[in-house]
């Protein structure tokens, strides 16, 4: 899964924004059916299919 922006809804600006409360349903829900792992894990053996969750881009607004 991969997210732009995870911000309030009167500063949204960019690609793809999400709110915080949007994000935290988002997140339970994909706990409840995929194993979340970091990409190291790929070889790891789980009970349920796999999640990754990822930033585009990645730059330093969008982490924090």
């Amino acid at each position: 899964m991969m997210y732009h922006y995870v911000r309030e809804k009167e500063s949204w600006t960019g690609s793809v924004p999400i709110s915080p409360d949007d994000f935290r349903a988002q997140i339970i829900w994909l706990k409840d059916r995929y194993e979340i792992i970091s990409p190291d894990e790929m070889e790891k053996a789980t009970d349920k299919p796999k999640c990754i969750i990822s930033s585009d881009d990645a730059t330093k607004d969008q982490y924090t």
